[in-house]
């Protein structure tokens, strides 16, 4: 199981000039069109890539980007040219392709291919061959990677070059210089169906250089005070990213934008964005991540030191899909201490609720909405027992404890609504008890039994 990668460490320096931003790279590039699938590998070739709207999704008149149906299995790269055929079933969509993703009872992140997500390397250009691998640019290779990625997205979004595009593109070529990005990860083994950094080869970059050309770039001012905090906030920037897609099995959905803006604020930012909207940050900029990649720099950045405070103490948060479990635990060791003699009552509940917690704490990811991201397992467990002590465990609080942040889980709350009736017979006698003071001494004695 591949979980942790031991050999993965960051040494990197953010010092290129990109002065010459509206250069472009104009070495010879090769015309071999063995790898032009490198973005759909192990999956169906010809994948459509339309037009979006920002934050939107691909239109149903989308054009193919690349094709060649891959003929091997997963991670094989399957040949094809930049000019293959849209697809003729224009109805196939990337539900079709992947499915609804169903994992204990939510939908977890959906794999699917969208243009302003993207991310374009030029085919002669530097590009890391193992994740965690620095990879140096020169200038001229730095210029021709910004500016192709500024086009990819004028033409996501059909629209003109602006500031948000170059931010957005720059923090891409971060990304790829710290050997987050790259179309040379093979997706069979990073359990992902695709890869979306991809190579461009001459004749597309030329195509999207004809509808924008060095002009429209370079009349863009992105200044080097701009570039240089995007620099500064990488790091943090990357592992806020990771914490959401964690705890809230997403990279961004619209509920959470105030979500990443508390947490920017608490890891003492004085704004509450890197630069630009957080929808950009993590769709556009940083979607291209491939999720155990993003965990690994996460883990990194915390070992070294790199990070906020705020993300070093987060990186063990509950991942969305067992945060009941982490809450109904804490709640449990609370219940413990004010109600000595509870485990003792309700000895199998608590075993169980112990058993979850070892398993959780052995395999980071496990029972994870996104687990299959990290090739995690399921957790198993006994839900009439996980019910009735998360009942008991919401009524005690509220009954003894009723200033404990843990009564604010909704995650706790909706488990204790579901509880068979065991645990509501316990959890009601709780509470009658909790208003006799006369009752309250002998419920902190719990032998004297609620029959």
């Amino acid at each position: 199981m591949r979980i942790r990668s031991d050999s993965f460490s960051f040494t990197v320096t953010f010092d290129c000039n990109i002065s010459t931003i509206g250069q472009i790279h104009t070495k010879t590039m090769s015309t071999d069109n063995t790898d032009n699938t490198a973005h759909t590998q192990g999956g169906a070739g010809g994948n459509t890539v339309g037009n979006v709207t920002p934050g939107g999704t691909a239109t149903s008149n989308a054009t193919a980007q690349t094709g060649g149906a891959n003929t091997g299995n997963a991670g094989t790269t399957g040949a094809g040219t930049t000019n293959a055929p849209a697809a003729i079933l224009n109805w196939i969509d990337n539900d079709d392709l992947n499915g609804e993703c169903f994992i204990a009872g939510e939908i977890g992140e959906r794999e699917e291919v969208r243009a302003n997500r993207e991310v374009g390397f030029v085919r002669s250009g530097p590009a890391a061959t193992a994740p965690g691998q620095p990879v140096p640019f020169s200038n001229a290779q730095a210029s021709a990677f910004i500016a192709l990625n500024v086009r990819m997205l004028c033409a996501a979004y059909n629209d003109a070059p602006k500031v948000l595009y170059f931010q957005i593109a720059y923090v891409r070529f971060l990304a790829a210089k710290a050997g987050l990005i790259s179309p040379n990860f093979q997706v069979s083994d990073w359990y992902v169906r695709y890869n979306e950094a991809r190579f461009v080869d001459a004749q597309e970059a030329a195509t999207y250089r004809a509808v924008r050309s060095d002009a429209e770039l370079t009349a863009v001012n992105f200044g080097g005070e701009a570039r240089k905090a995007l620099r500064q906030n990488f790091a943090n920037m990357v592992c806020a990213v990771a914490y959401m897609f964690r705890v809230r099995g997403h990279h961004y959905l619209d509920e959470m934008d105030s979500k990443y803006k508390a947490l920017w604020k608490k890891c003492l930012k004085e704004e509450d964005t890197p630069g630009f909207d957080w929808k950009f940050v993590a769709h556009d900029a940083l979607h291209a991540i491939i999720p155990l990649v993003l965990d690994n720099y996460w883990e990194a950045m915390k070992n070294e030191g790199k990070i906020a405070g705020a993300l070093v103490k987060r990186f063990d948060s509950a991942p969305a899909g067992v945060a009941a479990v982490r809450a109904v635990y804490a709640g449990a060791q609370d219940l413990q201490m004010a109600v000595p003699g509870i485990r003792e009552r309700f000895l199998g509940h608590f075993n169980d609720l112990d058993d979850l917690i070892l398993k959780m704490k052995t395999e980071r990811w496990a029972g994870s909405i996104n687990r299959r991201y990290y090739n995690a397992g399921v957790i198993d467990f006994d839900e009439q027992k996980f019910g009735a002590i998360a009942s008991v465990v919401y009524h005690a609080l509220n009954a003894f404890a009723n200033n404990s942040q843990l009564l604010k889980s909704n995650a706790l709350i909706r488990v204790a609504n579901n509880a068979p009736i065991t645990g509501g017979i316990v959890s009601r006698s709780i509470a009658t008890a909790a208003s006799d003071p006369a009752l309250v001494k002998s419920m902190l004695n719990i032998h004297t039994a609620i029959e």
